[in-house]
């Protein structure tokens, strides 16, 4: 029987553009985008069984393991 090693991966997304987006809206305005990208990060992550370890600016840090089923995860 083989045995499969389980390994972490880390990746980061970040929001391309976003310092002209910043520059050219209104400072809610590009909270309420984040907000709105963040919350669509962390639900697509966490239903692939992921996790958000911390938000950056407009940038969100991502884990998951990968483990017995090498097709599952991120």
């Amino acid at each position: 029987m083989a045995k499969h090693r389980k390994v972490r991966i880390s990746r980061r997304g970040f929001v391309a553009g976003s310092t002209a987006l910043a520059a050219e809206r209104e400072p809610d305005e590009v909270v309420v985008l984040l907000n709105r990208f963040f919350a669509v990060v962390v639900s697509t992550v966490e239903r692939h069984g992921g996790w958000v370890n911390k938000f950056e600016g407009d940038a969100a840090l991502l884990y998951a393991d990968i483990g017995a089923d090498p097709g599952a995860g991120i």
